[in-house]
């Protein structure tokens, strides 16, 4: 049993591994085969193994802080690992707890671990759990997607086109066309073009040329 503290609300929090889950963890890290164990009457855990409790205890509460982010930061410390429930009384008897239990798989073992907070623990920010989450966690969510959709647009390749200028002639002018006969164009030579973002008019600009290659100069939008 793991007294736990959150530094931003008051009041203890516990955290409660089976024995035979603890045993287990303990197997598994020095490289056993997480075998189920039971813990004997009358024996305690080594240091060594409470060591590696608190370990795991350490690993929790990071995800416990994670999870608890987008309502509070609770800010969760480690204070002592209890064996003997007499010594975690984190509340009188009389007070109400909320109780999470998870069981957990191992390849060869189970167990479960308990998590204990007092009511009075998230009293403070009781309106928060029962209203804010779902709103806050749709904002972060929309926040990141925009920011993952924006990149990609970034990154997306566009066609830009400059026409020219444009005419229609008859089929007999066509067809008599030669050697250096002038076809006239819509467009006047010095005014501005049309540049067009895949097949759609966006700005307007002036031909010439920019180091010499030929180019358009961006002079004003069109907004329509």
């Amino acid at each position: 049993m793991s007294v736990l503290r959150f530094n931003s609300l008051r009041g203890s929090a516990l955290m409660v591994i089976e024995s035979k889950l603890a045993y287990a963890l303990v197997d598994s890290f020095f490289g056993g085969a997480d075998r189920p164990y039971t813990k004997i009457d009358g024996k305690d855990f080594t240091p060594i193994e409470l060591s590696i409790v608190r370990k795991v205890v350490e690993l929790a509460i990071h995800d416990l802080e994670n999870a608890w982010a987008s309502v509070e930061k609770i800010g969760c410390s480690f204070v002592r690992t209890e064996v003997n429930p007499q010594f975690v009384g984190i509340v009188p008897p009389t007070d109400v707890v909320i109780a999470s239990t998870f069981d957990v798989e191992l390849e060869n073992a189970t167990g479960t671990i308990s998590m204990v907070i007092p009511y009075a623990t998230i009293e403070p920010i009781k309106q928060k759990l029962s209203t804010g989450f779902q709103v806050e966690s749709d904002q972060t969510d929309k926040k990141l997607w925009t920011a993952i959709i924006k990149e990609q647009l970034m990154d997306t390749e566009l066609e830009i086109r400059v026409n020219l200028g444009e005419t229609s002639i008859l089929l007999e002018d066509l067809m008599s066309l030669k050697v250096g006969d002038v076809i006239p164009l819509t467009q006047d030579a010095t005014g501005e073009l049309d540049i067009n973002v895949e097949n759609v008019k966006k700005f307007r600009g002036y031909y010439g040329n920019h180091h010499g290659t030929t180019a358009v100069q961006v002079t004003r939008p069109i907004i329509k």
